[in-house]
């Protein structure tokens, strides 16, 4: 049996001439597909007539004409898509290229290869990772990341290894494949955040000793530029902590009190240092926040900050 929307032919064909089947493609009907979101160039698509005949020796014309039909019309959809994804891509390439390397000003020939590299790379698996646990997605997190090293005044190594830290967190890439394919010192900052990572694992109690000896660990020990890397890190996670239970919350916020904000203030990153002892204080004291939030609102004296103020007070 053959569908009514098959394409037929009311009289007998030749071998000869059935061997062609593009000849006869102009004498078919043209239909618009329906509306379908996948499907946005909406082109006609060959159609059959509504009446099949079945005639000797069109059979196999039938056949070979509706199954070329349905192959080029998926080719060319699946060709679309690809187009529009890949597109999108590049344009997500080149926004995020011109966005960091306008934050990070002056930059080398070779340190636009290396951050235009791990963008290529990276871009791709990011789409294909899954969102992030507080609701990002992994493109969104690692932009967000580079572009803080960024304002950092980072070189390209450091803001590469911070694009391509998510996708190594999430098994996508190995540090093998980062230094084949991008460089050694980018895979060498990558391997050396995840040591920096695991340092507070190193003390079972987080007292005011341990901390400090933690700091002086890991400025002694580390990559400086890895350290920062991931005090970025933490920032970003600080950020977005919403979505954990409140104990995580207290947990998370008092590593970062004690090991991480003193840390970037030794590094010389003042902004990150205010940044983190801000967002740790929000989450261990919320009522302590809310209230010296309400009282520093309360007393704002236009642009000038509060402290510029009672310091000239305090000078005259």
């Amino acid at each position: 049996m053959l569908s009514s929307s098959l394409s037929v032919y009311s009289l007998p064909l030749h071998h000869e001439q059935s061997r062609d089947i593009s000849m006869e493609l102009p004498s078919m009907e043209l239909y618009y597909p329906r509306h379908h979101p996948r499907l946005l160039h909406q082109e006609p698509i060959p159609k059959t007539h509504d009446r099949v005949r079945i005639v000797p020796g069109t059979v196999t014309l039938q056949r070979c004409c509706t199954q070329r039909i349905r192959r080029l019309g998926f080719l060319k959809t699946r060709s679309f898509l690809l187009e529009q994804t890949g597109g999108k891509m590049v344009v997500e390439l080149v926004g995020a290229f011109n966005e960091l390397t306008e934050r990070m000003g002056m930059l080398s020939s070779s340190g636009s290869q290396l951050l235009f590299k791990a963008l290529k790379l990276s871009i791709p698996l990011l789409h294909a990772l899954p969102l992030t646990p507080d609701g990002r997605s992994s493109l969104s997190r690692a932009l967000s990341i580079s572009l803080l090293l960024a304002d950092l005044q980072m070189d390209a190594e450091v803001i590469s290894a911070g694009i391509l830290r998510p996708v190594l967190e999430a098994g996508a890439v190995s540090i093998l494949d980062v230094r084949n394919q991008i460089g050694t010192g980018t895979a060498h900052l990558l391997h050396e955040s995840l040591r920096v990572m695991k340092v507070p694992s190193k003390v079972d109690v987080l007292d005011d000793g341990s901390a400090a000896a933690l700091r002086k660990f890991c400025l002694t020990y580390y990559d400086m530029r890895a350290v920062i890397l991931d005090l970025v890190l933490r920032l970003d996670m600080m950020r977005h902590l919403g979505y954990l239970p409140r104990y995580q919350q207290q947990s998370i916020s008092l590593e970062v009190m004690k090991i991480h904000a003193p840390l970037a203030h030794a590094v010389g990153t003042n902004w990150l240092s205010l940044e983190l002892e801000d967002l740790s204080f929000q989450y261990l004291f919320p009522h302590s926040y809310l209230y010296v939030d309400t009282w520093l609102k309360s007393h704002e004296s236009g642009s000038k900050p509060l402290v510029d103020v009672y310091k000239e007070q305090l000078l005259q």
